[in-house]
């Protein structure tokens, strides 16, 4: 073989892989979307990503998405799937492992998908303060009719970052005494028992200070009868002294 038909046949294999890697866009042309692209959370708070598929015009039969993200970081709740879409619950297909951070799901579309929709919906916990990356990975199928995998790059990413909760307020604790209308109003109830010691309690002081005030009563008159008796004998002295004088002088 001359160099003239080698350099011919060299020629036509490099064409032919030029023309192959112009048309590889043509049949590769399925790509995933994530949004929101930024997700800015407080830890604890809960939060959805959406996935999306665009066909650009190729019909996609079938799509598995395996979906990357920290798992220290967040943790992955629910998946809820977009209308129209058959799941394929099997083995391998479908999975959420919020160990290792991945998430793989996969569905079929009747009839081919051939316009933009909706995969999915992923819901997440924030579960720490801290920066992090929800990513498609390579692992994810979109299949044609023809069964060929028709996903092109850069896959798809979200940027999360999750801040810690706000530090609750210092405020001065006002110590208000609470009291309730029972202990604001309080009226003494008094059993019958207690309302008939109290009155023989009653019967008894007043018996007490009647006695005592006889015994007043008494000493007080013993005491008036006893001075006016002692003045008497006084009088009485005076006016025998006085007589025995007048005697004396006569």
């Amino acid at each position: 073989m001359n160099k003239a038909i080698k350099k011919s046949i060299f020629t036509i294999i490099l064409s032919g892989l030029g023309m192959m890697v112009l048309a590889m866009p043509v049949f590769a042309a399925t790509s995933f979307s994530l949004s929101p692209v930024n997700v800015n959370v407080t830890e604890g708070q809960n939060f959805s990503v959406v996935i999306a598929v665009d066909p650009q015009d190729v019909k996609n039969y079938t799509v598995k998405v395996e979906l990357e993200y920290p798992a220290d970081l967040v943790e992955a709740k629910s998946f809820t799937l977009g209308s129209d879409w058959m799941a394929l619950s099997q083995s391998g297909y479908d999975l959420i492992d919020n160990t290792n951070g991945v998430l793989v799901k996969t569905a079929g579309y009747p009839g081919g998908l051939s316009s933009a929709a909706t995969f999915g919906t992923v819901s997440f916990l924030a579960k720490k303060a801290g920066d992090g990356i929800i990513k498609i990975a390579s692992d994810s199928i979109v299949l044609n009719e023809e069964n060929q995998n028709v996903l092109i790059i850069p896959l798809a990413e979200t940027f999360v970052a999750v801040a810690s909760p706000p530090l609750p307020e210092e405020e001065e604790e006002v110590k208000e005494e609470v009291i309730s209308p029972e202990e604001e109003v309080k009226e003494e109830v008094i059993s019958p028992e207690e309302e008939v010691s109290q009155k023989g309690l009653v019967s008894m002081l007043a018996a007490s200070l009647g006695i005592a005030w006889r015994k007043i009563t008494q000493s007080t008159f013993l005491t008036i009868v006893i001075i006016l008796c002692l003045i008497a004998l006084i009088l009485i002295g005076a006016r025998g002294w006085w007589l025995f004088r007048k005697k004396r002088k006569k």
